[in-house]
């Protein structure tokens, strides 16, 4: 798939048309450079709108997922039931944002 948006879009497809006795994985393929992590919220609908806020989920080259996702905050997201959000968009769930490691960017030289 081109981005994660597209790749998740086209998994939740495929998770509508799958008979409930399948078995299956999805992840991130083991030859992938680094780690991504996905931004997902509840569907509208799924639960109230105090409870849609942004869950950051880590996807570790080589690991596959099956019905269920665990975010950086312990939260257990059931799949078929959230949206994919762009990073930086959606109200984060604070405990998300605190466990959610900082990747080490070294500085950029200052020019005089």
């Amino acid at each position: 798939m081109s981005d994660p948006e597209t790749a998740f879009g086209a998994l939740l497809e495929l998770l509508r048309e799958t008979p409930e006795d399948a078995h299956g994985g999805w992840g991130v393929a083991a030859d992938w450079p680094e780690p991504i992590s996905l931004v997902v919220r509840y569907r509208p609908g799924v639960v109230g709108e105090t409870r849609r806020v942004a869950h950051v989920v880590p996807m570790r080259p080589g690991e596959w997922h099956d019905y269920t996702l665990t975010a950086w905050g312990g939260t257990a997201l059931d799949v078929p039931e959230l949206e994919f959000l762009a990073p930086g968009k959606g109200m984060p769930r604070v405990e998300c944002i605190r466990r959610t490691p900082i990747p080490h960017v070294p500085p950029k030289e200052v020019q005089a």
